[in-house]
Parts: structure tokens; sequence; C-alpha cells
């Protein structure tokens, strides 16, 4: 009987560790952390120049957080961030790092086209080092 008893709770045991690795994450489903991204390839940046519309910044600025059409969200940045009183914008994406200015070059045409009084851009060149200074957003699509 004892026998028979240890038989089932051995069957049982491996039937539980089965189960739990059917639901354990496959590792391919798992991006490999040297194989994401780092941050400051996916960061983009603008100057602001403002001129005399700077008195609007706040109503371009709410006008920035409405939603964008089901066209452009494909290339909705991460996080976007103005840390310096509004002279820089800051923009990073989760995905497709490598076209990061074609995607931000389209969210700032649509905002000109569809925000009054939004100011005139430059586009900042060469690496952004993410910090509180730019933009510091972090999670699972970046290796750092």
């Amino acid at each position: 009987m004892l026998a028979r008893t240890a038989i089932v709770f051995v069957v049982a045991c491996v039937h539980l560790i089965l189960a739990a690795c059917d639901l354990a994450p496959n590792a391919s489903d798992t991006p490999n952390v040297s194989q994401l991204p780092l941050r400051s390839s996916c960061i983009v940046g603008y100057r602001l120049l403002w001129g005399d519309d700077e008195p609007y910044a706040p109503e371009v600025i709410n006008g920035m957080s409405v939603d964008l059409p089901s066209e452009l969200h494909s290339i909705r940045p991460n996080g976007i961030a103005m840390p310096d009183k509004r002279t820089k914008l800051y923009m990073i994406f989760g995905s497709n790092c490598e076209r990061r200015q074609a995607m931000s070059d389209r969210l700032v045409a649509y905002w000109k086209r569809t925000i009054p009084n939004y100011p005139q851009t430059e586009f900042i060149e060469g690496l952004i080092t993410p910090s509180v200074d730019t933009i510091d957003v972090k999670g699972m699509n970046w290796s750092d």
C-alpha cells in the first residue's frame, strides 16, 4: 500500500513539473538583452525655436498630448520630454530605432499642421545620452 501511494505521489509530481514547464516562458520568446538597442540609439532631439510664440507653449504642449490619429499609432514614441524650459524636445522609441529620425519627423510635421503656434524646430544631430537633462525613460525595450 505504501509503495502504491509513493508511486502515485511521484507521478503527480512529474505531472506538476511538466505542467510548470509548459507555463514557463520559452527562451525564444524573451529577447536577449545583448540584442536590444541602447537607449541613446533610440532618442531624438529637436531645438524648439519659439520666437514670439513662446507664450503659447502651454497650449502647444497640451496639443501634443492629444491622441495621435490611427495612421501614426505605429510610430508613437515610448516617451516625450521637454526638460529645459521648453527649448528642446526629446523623444525615445522602443522599436525601429534605426528609423527614429524619420518617425519623429513625421510626428513633428503632424504637430506643426495641427497645433496652432507650434514652433519652428531644428533636429539635433548625433547620439543623445539619456539623462534627467534630456529624457530618462527605462524599460524592457533597451539593454541599458
